[in-house]
């Protein structure tokens, strides 16, 4: 008996050690520029050996494919500095029937092997008549918490969206860009 506690006392610290430890919830993380105060999500993703003009073909084609109307939703397509910026809108689940309009800024800055893309400018669009665009700072940022300290799940879920959407454009973008050096035309 006294050999089973001894067991049993040794086994314990190895208990602790094999659960799954709990991950910060993404509504906890900070998302704001600090320089602009305006919820900012940027990226640098190298493309080792392949040209500005590669790049700019791949990432215009992206903007068409990714938002449709590429024509509608760029604002600047400049090939020679290698920027492509658009506006355009992303529809965010807050809670089981309610779907939010985000509008949004993308900038993509292109340069010899990398890109850097910029998401900011988050609005809200209600879409009500008279209603005006709520930039998501006043509502993610300054009304997350109640006064009293607790988490407003409708908003915390909203974050937590826009991070997922944000991540996804990343993914989105990185799929486009990592098979350029080996492309060819052996289709």
């Amino acid at each position: 008996m006294k050999a089973f506690y001894t067991l049993l006392i040794l086994l314990i610290p190895f208990v602790g050690f094999g659960q799954e430890t709990e991950s910060e919830p993404l509504y906890k993380m900070d998302i704001t520029d600090s320089k602009t105060n305006l919820i900012t999500f940027e990226e640098v993703i190298p493309v080792e050996g392949v040209s500005s003009t590669e790049l700019y073909s791949e990432l215009k084609e992206w903007f068409v494919t990714r938002f449709n109307n590429a024509e509608g939703v760029l604002h600047m397509d400049d090939r020679e500095s290698g920027k492509l910026i658009g506006k355009t809108f992303t529809n965010i689940q807050v809670g089981s029937l309610d779907v939010r309009r985000t509008e949004f800024t993308i900038k993509i800055l292109i340069r010899e092997g990398r890109i850097k893309y910029t998401l900011t400018d988050f609005v809200m669009n209600l879409q009500i008549q008279y209603s005006e665009p709520m930039p998501l700072e006043e509502i993610i940022v300054d009304n997350l918490y109640k006064k009293s300290g607790k988490v407003m799940k409708k908003w915390a879920t909203y974050k937590e969206e826009l991070i997922k959407f944000a991540q996804l454009i990343s993914s989105d973008l990185k799929e486009s860009v990592k098979d350029l050096s080996t492309k060819g035309d052996d289709w």
